[in-house]
């Protein structure tokens, strides 16, 4: 999905995988494993931390009807 077309109020690229990790995963299901756990990685550093951080202050809007 492109964020032009995503009903969203905000993008935040940041909490997304890296590049490089997206295109090494490439939707290959038995890279999956070793995807999640280099990801999580991803999210441990400052930018990453950041951005989680302001996804959990956001209100939960996912039981709102649409």
């Amino acid at each position: 999905m492109r964020r032009q077309g995503a009903p969203l109020d905000e993008w935040l690229r940041e909490v997304a995988p890296s590049i490089e990790l997206q295109r090494w995963y490439g939707h290959h299901p038995q890279r999956f494993g070793e995807f999640r756990r280099r990801y999580l990685t991803e999210l441990g550093d400052q930018r990453h931390k950041y951005a989680a951080a302001r996804l959990r202050t956001w209100p939960n809007t996912a039981a709102s009807p649409c």
